[in-house]
């Protein structure tokens, strides 16, 4: 992956996109698959597996392929009282979930879960800075 677009993914995520669930912060799986088409249009997300549990949780296993690099991610959405007969609630919580963390494992949020990317925004010896935002 091309660093100029490791590190615009990688950029931390404006605070009026961090949102709070059960005490934690979080990015919505869709801001940061606006982040991922914006940098990377070309970018692909393939679902490998849903599976539907006897107690009507759902667990999905999907890949996010961004400029030639493919991460994986896991989504899980446990039972819950809508109706499981032909209800798609489940299926679309887990699948939105295993996008979200695919997406971190490409280091969208990181900063999120405690890490410190600074590091990574700054230019090596010799290289420009990249000032695009895209926010």
């Amino acid at each position: 992956m091309k660093l100029d677009l490791q590190r615009s993914l990688i950029r931390p995520i404006p605070t009026k996109h961090v949102q709070q669930k059960n005490g934690y912060d979080y990015a919505a799986w869709h801001y940061k698959w606006a982040r991922v088409i914006y940098f990377c249009p070309d970018a692909e997300w393939t679902v490998k597996r849903e599976t539907e549990r006897e107690d009507g949780s759902w667990f999905v296993v999907g890949t996010l392929t961004i400029d030639g690099v493919s991460r994986d991610g896991v989504g899980y959405e446990g039972p819950s009282n809508h109706d499981s007969g032909g209800s798609d609630v489940g299926v679309k919580a887990a699948t939105s979930d295993a996008l979200s963390r695919a997406c971190t494992m490409h280091g969208i949020g990181l900063e999120l879960y405690g890490t410190d990317t600074s590091a990574f925004q700054k230019p090596r010896n010799g290289e420009k800075s990249d000032d695009k935002e895209g926010e």
